[in-house]
């Protein structure tokens, strides 16, 4: 009797132990599933993130802590040609100031951008690149004394600068941007100007009237850049403007 006693009990330890084997088994077993569960979201939110990364790339969009920063490429939807005898649309525009040539003092140029979405109000400008393309290489004259160019941030599509018949020897004053274009050279081709202080916000239309500097001196000395104005060679003004908000 004390035997069969010993042996149950034997088997009843016996039993107790492949019980607690058992569920410690499937416990192992439900973490390892979970934990493979958890990785696969891991790595399933890894790769989103990196696609959209990618994608933002793509579109010229690219956020951060401090904002998201986009890219676009302005389109030019009007141009003036501005003279001290008139302001009119034209395939092309000089840049020169006291110049005394076809009767005419001052030249500038107004171009209109738009671009597709409105920059928002109070955007930080980090680049803009306007890019006009030298049409004419002066002769004997030097282009580059009407150098640095003056770009004005216009608030409406007219020629808002004054322009006039006077020898003043002064260069226009109150401009947003005073830079020389980059090659600073009279050899045609396209120029470029980083322009960030004449890029409104809050709006998708950009105006920008651009004059040459004072070139009093002897006319020899004295001479203008010739910008193309629209599209009839191919070489229309271009604005890419990369800001944060």
């Amino acid at each position: 009797m004390q035997k069969a006693q010993g042996a149950l009990e034997y088997l009843l330890l016996i039993g107790g132990a492949v019980l607690v084997a058992v569920i410690v088994i499937t416990l192992l077993l439900g973490l390892a599933e979970q934990g493979q569960t958890d990785t696969q979201a891991t790595v399933n939110s890894g790769l989103s993130l990196i696609e959209q990364k990618r994608a933002d790339i793509i579109s010229g969009t690219v956020s951060g802590t401090g904002g998201t920063q986009t890219t676009v490429d302005a389109t030019l939807t009007g141009s003036l040609y501005a003279t001290s005898g008139s302001c009119n649309t034209n395939t092309t525009f000089l840049t020169a100031t006291d110049l005394p040539i076809f009767g005419i003092m001052d030249f500038g140029g107004v171009l209109r951008f738009t671009v597709p979405i409105a920059i928002p109000a109070g955007a930080t400008i980090n680049t803009a690149t306007l890019g006009l393309y030298e049409y004419i290489q002066i002769g004997a004259e030097n282009c580059t004394a009407s150098d640095p160019l003056h770009i004005y941030k216009n608030s409406s599509f007219i020629c808002e600068q004054n322009y006039n018949l006077v020898n003043d020897t002064g260069a226009p004053s109150g401009a947003d941007v005073i830079i020389a274009p980059a090659p600073n050279t009279c050899a045609v081709g396209y120029k470029t100007f980083e322009i960030n202080n004449a890029i409104p916000t809050g709006t998708d239309i950009i105006i920008l009237e651009i004059r040459g500097s004072d070139t009093d001196g002897a006319f020899a000395a004295r001479g203008w850049h010739g910008f193309d104005n629209t599209n009839p060679l191919n070489n229309p003004p271009t604005l890419k403007i990369t800001y944060t908000a």
